[in-house]
């Protein structure tokens, strides 16, 4: 602030909250970010035909924006009463293997099937709660486990999990829930593939059986019709080869 002869005579400061600007830029960040990383998760899904190396290069991806270094894969045994382990990351083959199958009810993956519902656990390392007895073991402090379901058939469940972060917040639980829906589809997807080749196979495999049996007793009367082209002249070779 200036008088008439041109000196400063103050200063006026003006701030502005632009705290709701930043969070509505950093959400729309985020955003950006979620939605090109469901992009890709589609496509790992998509343009993978063994369940496998389908989790496995699923996992890699999303693993990195929220810090998880574990997943369990579980697919519901033929006997529908029990899980088994489909594909892992994060623990060794002999700590897999202690795990590899589970019943309905067992441990985090086996309630999550038998409930059908989502379970969720942050401060692992500082909880005695017995469903957590194997995650506080090999050193998580966090989880989620979703089942894996599709027109009301459970496929099996699919387990992630930090050892690295306390918890996640609710739009990251949201995401989660979404990756593992597209999960769910792609498991559909590779039924159907399954299926459908089964179904060419045995197509195929009903046609060779009809043309041999078909080109059996046609065999007796193509040589019959080969003698009357080669005898039409002779009434009575046509005859005994009839």
């Amino acid at each position: 602030i200036r008088n008439e002869k041109g000196e400063i005579e103050g200063v006026i400061l003006v701030f502005r909250d632009i705290s709701r600007r930043r969070d509505a830029e950093e959400a729309l960040r985020l955003s950006g970010t979620r939605l090109r990383l469901l992009w890709e998760s589609a496509k790992v899904l998509l343009t993978n035909e063994d369940s496998q190396s389908m989790l496995a290069a699923l996992f890699a991806l999303i693993s990195p924006y929220f810090g998880m270094d574990m997943y369990f894969n579980y697919l519901v045994a033929d006997n529908a009463e029990s899980l088994t382990l489909e594909s892992f990351a994060g623990v060794s083959d002999d700590c897999a293997a202690t795990i590899r199958k589970i019943d309905f009810g067992q441990g985090v993956s086996g309630t999550a099937a038998r409930e059908r519902r989502s379970i969720y656990a942050h401060g692992v390392q500082d909880s005695d709660d017995a469903l957590s007895e194997f995650m506080r073991a090999n050193g998580v402090h966090f989880y989620v486990c979703n089942p894996l379901i599709i027109e009301g058939r459970l496929l099996g469940t699919l387990t992630i999990a930090s050892r690295s972060r306390d918890s996640i917040s609710e739009d990251e639980m949201g995401f989660l829930a979404r990756i593992c829906h597209y999960v769910t589809l792609a498991y559909d997807r590779l039924r159907l593939t399954k299926e459908l080749r089964q179904s060419d196979s045995r197509k195929d495999a009903f046609m060779a059986t009809v043309a041999h049996e078909v080109r059996n007793p046609l065999a007796p009367v193509r040589s019959s019709l080969e003698i009357v082209k080669r005898a039409k002249s002779d009434p009575a070779l046509c005859e005994s080869a009839w």
